[in-house]
């Protein structure tokens, strides 16, 4: 799902997948709702906003498949996870769980069940990712997560 513009997409009781590409991609002012999805192998990210396109998560999300990253944003991209649960189905793969860069925002405080392997976060470029001080080992991984450049994890 690639949505642009300025306008709004909702989307509710999904199963995205894909071998080639990302999930669902939020750009340039589009915002997309999602409720309820399950998230299958995927070949790029899961979710990702960018150019000021925002994603927000609600109900329960399902991870069953390994992408590269959950969450990526980037460009000014927003991600909010209002998600009463983000529950992992046996232990997933990801290079990074959460990525943002370049001035981006990833705001998270769902509870998140499962375990994977891969870094739990990665924020660069003046981005902030908030957990509203879940801790360092909030987002699912085996690899500690990482700031620079002005990125600030809280």
């Amino acid at each position: 799902i690639e949505g642009y513009g300025s306008c709004e997409w909702g989307f509710a009781d999904l199963i995205l997948t894909t071998s080639d590409g990302s999930g669902v991609e939020a750009n340039e002012e589009i915002r997309i709702y999602l409720e309820s999805i399950t998230f299958g192998a995927v070949s790029n990210a899961a979710i990702v906003a960018r150019n000021g396109g925002k994603a927000f998560l609600y109900g329960d999300i399902t991870i069953t498949g390994n992408c590269q990253n959950f969450f990526s944003a980037f460009r000014n991209g927003e991600i909010y996870s209002f998600a009463d649960s983000i529950t992992l189905s046996g232990t997933r793969a990801f290079t990074t769980f959460a990525n943002a860069e370049l001035a981006s925002f990833i705001h998270c405080d769902s509870t998140i069940t499962g375990s994977a392997t891969g870094t739990r976060y990665s924020v660069t470029g003046n981005s902030v990712i908030n957990t509203y001080g879940a801790g360092a080992t909030y987002f699912p991984g085996n690899v500690a997560g990482t700031t620079a450049t002005g990125g600030q994890y809280l």
